[in-house]
């Protein structure tokens, strides 16, 4: 049997920025066996790594920098992944803009959480690309394995700008809910 929760938090960073809101969404999917033992745990970044988390606003236009969140979200993963306990599970990070950028995964130890928080430390933003979360959404379905808990974050300033094959520029609703139908 699986459960799904989602979970959708505004959270004010009034830390970072006055009037700075970044949305994050947090799917657990929780997969519990006929044993009702439960497998390891698996962590997925969706990072919204497009120019506008660093406070672009449109080509010609000066960087805002009450909108750029790209450090705040970086310390924000960095502390996630200082929170997790060692389980054998994975910790993936997705980072995205048109597409999937360099999706990286890497072992719930302690070497392995290190490499993860040097690669978030260390990542810088490309110019160019679209917001397609629905793109990295789906491929962090896919990484959903049966007889594990998987904990899915999303982090982004925006909202999916590109289309997204049929179901168009309006389709994170959809694909949640062509997941969840899916594993009824």
């Amino acid at each position: 049997m699986i459960k799904l929760f989602i979970l959708m938090f505004k959270i004010p960073f009034h830390v970072f920025r006055v009037n700075t809101l970044i949305t994050i969404f947090v799917c657990l999917l929780h997969t519990i066996g006929l044993s009702q033992k439960q497998g390891n745990k698996q962590f997925i970044f969706v990072w919204d790594v497009t120019k506008s988390m660093e406070g672009f606003v449109g080509q010609g236009l000066p960087i805002d920098p009450a909108k750029n969140i790209f450090q705040d979200v970086k310390n924000s993963m960095v502390n996630i992944i200082k929170s997790i306990d060692d389980d054998g599970g994975k910790i993936h990070i997705f980072p995205f803009r048109t597409e999937i950028e360099n999706e990286t995964s890497f072992n719930n130890d302690k070497l392995g959480r290190g490499n993860a928080i040097s690669y978030i430390t260390d990542y810088e933003i490309k110019p160019g690309g679209y917001t397609n979360i629905c793109g990295a959404w789906e491929r962090a379905i896919d990484e959903i394995k049966s007889g594990n808990i998987t904990i899915i974050y999303l982090f982004t300033d925006g909202k999916q700008n590109i289309p997204h094959g049929s179901l168009g520029k309006r389709c994170l609703q959809e694909v949640i809910e062509i997941y969840c139908n899916k594993v009824a």
